[in-house]
């Protein structure tokens, strides 16, 4: 297998959203791990669920790209998805994969060239946080959205953990109460280009379950909750959608008329 130490860059123009997306408990709602589909309503669950995403997928593209990230290695997603072929279930194409909690990163599942994430300790927040930064740097106007179900995640899904990119410190030792009453938090906040969604109701989620509701107290909608995935995921993804381009007009602006009507 060839490794690569170059990363795919995507570029990226106003009007463009990159979905970060877990697999297991989210994308994949189910909670079978090994995806032995042993129930026929597992099965038609995730065609009307997949359903729905393709055709959303189709309106938005060119707009939209969908990156895997999960717990998972390589081969056993690998495994995963050949399953999902031999029940009839059609999953949308991603657009990148990444591995093992952000240790490695794919584009369109070439199994022959991959990229190692360079940090000595990563997780998921690694490749959201530097397409929130390259925005934020190049004033492109797009959105990141990420989604997760589980303690692996929620790195990735606190807003709090980007703020820094404008120079703000995250302030662990003080109370959440206390920190989201700070000026220059809420500001680097409301300009961060990210919607972050919770995938069901784990107790892993309670922190960020927290940040959302006290930012909500405050008008702020960065973080949306999808208590059941299977029919929530896409609702609260075009909603995340929908709050952003009222915020910011370039984005909507750049959005195709099709993907207006069917966020707006």
């Amino acid at each position: 297998m060839k490794i690569n130490a170059i990363k795919p860059n995507i570029n990226f123009n106003a009007g463009k959203t990159k979905l970060y997306t877990d697999f297991d408990g989210t994308y994949f709602p189910s909670n079978q791990y090994f995806v032995q589909f042993r129930i026929p309503s597992d099965i038609l669950m995730l065609q009307k669920m997949y359903g729905a995403f393709q055709k959303f997928f189709n309106i938005a593209q060119g707009q939209f790209e969908t990156i895997v990230t999960t717990g998972r290695d390589i081969f056993d997603l690998e495994k995963a998805l050949n399953i999902f072929k031999k029940s009839n279930v059609n999953i949308p194409p991603f657009q990148g994969y990444i591995f093992e909690d952000g240790l490695k990163e794919m584009k369109n599942y070439d199994m022959e060239d991959f990229s190692f994430n360079p940090e000595d300790f990563p997780n998921k927040l690694y490749q959201p946080k530097e397409q929130v930064r390259k925005i934020i740097k190049e004033n492109s106007n797009d959105l990141v959205i990420v989604t997760g179900n589980d303690w692996n995640d929620a790195d990735m899904l606190n807003p709090l953990n980007y703020i820094d990119i404008f120079g703000v410190e995250y302030n662990r030792c003080i109370s959440l109460e206390e920190l989201l009453d700070r000026e220059d938090v809420i500001n680097a906040i409301k300009k961060l280009p990210l919607i972050s969604i919770v995938a069901g109701n784990n107790d892993s989620m309670k922190e960020i379950l927290k940040i959302k509701h006290l930012l909500d107290k405050k008008g702020i909608h960065k973080i949306f909750q999808a208590k059941k995935p299977q029919t929530e995921l896409l609702q609260k993804i075009k909603e995340g959608m929908r709050v952003y381009s009222m915020e910011n007009s370039e984005y909507k602006n750049n959005l195709s008329t099709e993907l207006q009507k069917e966020i707006l």
